[in-house]
């Protein structure tokens, strides 16, 4: 089983000081993560402001330089919001300076803020998503490439360099809580990338992604060949006082989360889902009691076990950096969940995303 950890931080100035610091510590976290043997480090784009990465590509590459072998990806870029001749460039780029270690996660994004920022109208999202990522295929795959799309249009370009894998780096699609996202990763081969603590109950997830791999089946792919990473917060421990101190910092987090998002909310009826309490949760007791992994190594243990069993996951990757939790815990947690928790999960089954599909 895959395991890693998802990159979604609020920065917190009294915990992290300054940006330069804070990149430093992250710079420090990630080569941890590498030097112990986790599978992936997958960044988040967002443009809201203290938040996750807008420059992805270049943190990305900056991951690269600094690693030797963990997989660095994005979880997820959002390709409808850049010129998608862009994306191919910056993308290709760094698949092949971090020697084909690309996993590229891709999503059309669910915040508000993101859209109106980059004057994109909410209800062109998807329409803008599917194109972008058809034509940073083409680019991929083609050796000249001509569109004429809603969108965008260009006439006989060639991209060099090429990425070093192919035909192309792993696709992983963010899906969390609108079937179509699902059906759509499915249709064309697809890993996913789901955040089920976003969601009201593991049944919820399970039936979303039971849709993905019908999805998988209908197209004519064999759904065990994909990967399914669960993206949830760690915060673990030696003593039971862990469970009290996840609880500080993710109510911090999400009172973060609340606080940008409430003054921008979701329009167009392709996001109506994400306004409807009867498929978001995010209430914190709940949240901690049935989608977090927080505690004692034994207790995450078991967590994991359960939640890899209900929700049909083949790889993890873990929320360790959110709601002001200081640099050296990030650090002490990383260690103790490699020499506690990672050996089990190292042995149990997963899918290796160069191995598999790559639509």
């Amino acid at each position: 089983m895959n395991v890693g950890f998802c990159y979604i931080p609020n920065f917190v100035p009294a915990v992290n000081g300054d940006a330069r610091t804070w990149y430093g510590q992250l710079m420090e976290q990630w080569r941890l993560a590498d030097r112990l043997g986790y599978d992936r480090i997958m960044i988040a784009e967002h443009r809201y402001p203290a938040y996750a990465f807008p420059s992805t590509p270049v943190v990305a590459q900056a991951i690269a330089s600094a690693t030797e072998r963990i997989r660095i990806g994005t979880a997820v870029a959002l390709i409808g919001q850049r010129h998608p001749i862009l994306s191919a460039e910056h993308w290709a780029a760094v698949d092949l300076l971090s020697g084909g270690r690309l996993d590229f996660g891709i999503g059309r994004g669910i915040w508000a803020y993101d859209l109106n920022v980059m004057e994109i109208p909410h209800d062109t999202s998807r329409a803008r998503f599917e194109e972008a990522w058809s034509v940073i295929r083409r680019l991929w795959t083609e050796e000249s490439v001509s569109h004429d799309g809603p969108t965008w249009r260009f006439q006989n370009h060639m991209l060099f360099p090429k990425p070093l894998q192919q035909p192309h780096p792993p696709v992983f699609v963010g899906c969390n809580a609108t079937p179509e996202s699902y059906e759509w990763a499915g249709r064309n081969g697809f890993h996913i990338l789901t955040s089920p603590f976003l969601l009201k109950s593991t049944d919820l997830q399970r039936a979303l992604l039971d849709r993905y791999r019908a999805a998988l089946a209908a197209a004519g792919h064999d759904p065990a060949r994909f990967e399914v990473l669960g993206n949830y917060h760690l915060f673990i421990g030696e003593d039971e006082r862990a469970a009290a101190d996840a609880k500080r910092y993710i109510a911090g987090y999400l009172a973060f989360l609340s606080a940008a998002s409430r003054p921008h909310p979701l329009s167009g009826q392709d996001y109506a889902v994400y306004r409807e309490t009867d498929a978001m949760n995010w209430e914190l007791e709940d949240m901690l009691a049935n989608r977090a992994i927080t505690g004692t190594p034994a207790r995450c243990r078991e967590q994991i076990e359960m939640l890899t069993d209900a929700c049909g996951l083949t790889g993890w990757i873990f929320h360790v950096n959110y709601g002001g939790v200081p640099h050296e815990r990030i650090l002490h947690q990383i260690e103790l969940f490699a020499a506690t928790v990672l050996p089990a999960l190292a042995t149990a089954p997963g899918v290796t995303a160069t191995a598999a599909g790559k639509g």
